[in-house]
């Protein structure tokens, strides 16, 4: 384990009291606990760590958002790959001060969060003179998102439900053993099976398999693995498999989706 901070700060700009910073760390990077003053938001473009605050444990996985509170207390490990962070951080504005507070507690997936991030990051690498305007905008587009995220999981059915949610985010590649996660919050399979339809509209079937795309396509735009690969990752029988369910559903291939989508390098 590295205790050091081997990170680098890439691109950095401020705006409207926020300041926008992309940030890099090395592969095993050791943060020992430390205090952030101010609120913000962290965004993880690629890699994985987890992060300790008080007793709680949280895993960050890419894609994923979390928000920390003003003056809050952690530490960080990375695991065994590079990690692009996006930071917001409300250095002078109060616009993170509330959502912050109200929110903080775990790791945040919302396919519109992610793609403004996306978005912050694009005007951070090739800026231009409009681009700290374009970065206050995202940041407001950004918070509202998740306000109206946190605002419709409070009426999302019970709270052994939104456990589920986050069972299968973090296991969406495994085969489904609906009864195994139903032994896991303390109901009946034919119960979670019912209430995840009533207040999620779909099966958990279905959500499972959303998932699995989703994340294929991430990993399609963000790494250079094979489609074969990628499959097996994603938790699909086959390349094949993935090629239908991608055709069916979103009306291309995986390596047209992928050319399409793809950001050249520098």
């Amino acid at each position: 384990m590295q205790t050091a901070v081997p990170r680098s700060i890439v691109q950095r700009r401020q705006a409207g009291g926020l300041l926008f910073t992309k940030t890099l760390f090395e592969p095993h990077t050791v943060l020992r606990r430390h205090t952030h003053a101010n609120a913000y938001i962290s965004f993880v473009r690629a890699g994985s760590y987890t992060e300790r605050v008080g007793h709680a444990t949280r895993r960050c996985e890419s894609s994923s958002l979390l928000l920390h509170a003003p003056g809050e207390t952690h530490e960080n490990r990375f695991h065994g790959e590079r990690v692009q962070l996006l930071r917001i951080e409300a250095v002078a504005s109060d616009l993170l001060a509330e959502p912050a507070v109200s929110m903080t507690g775990g790791s945040i997936r919302s396919e519109r969060a992610s793609l403004l991030c996306h978005s912050m990051l694009r005007e951070l690498e090739d800026p231009d003179d409009l681009t700290p305007l374009a970065l206050q905008g995202l940041a407001y587009e950004l918070v509202a998102a998740l306000a109206r995220t946190h605002r419709d999981d409070a009426s999302r059915g019970p709270t052994w439900l939104r456990r589920i949610d986050v069972l299968l985010i973090e296991t969406f590649a495994d085969p489904l053993d609906l009864t195994a996660m139903a032994r896991t919050v303390n109901v009946h399979p034919v119960h979670l099976a019912r209430t995840f339809r009533k207040y999620r509209g779909q099966t958990v079937g279905m959500r499972l398999r959303d998932l699995r795309l989703e994340q294929a396509c991430r990993a399609l735009v963000q790494s250079h693995a094979t489609v074969g690969e990628i499959a097996h990752a994603c938790g699909f029988a086959d390349q094949s498999h993935l090629t239908r369910l991608m055709r069916r559903r979103m009306g291309t291939s995986p390596s047209r989706f992928r050319a399409a989508n793809s950001v050249p390098r520098r």
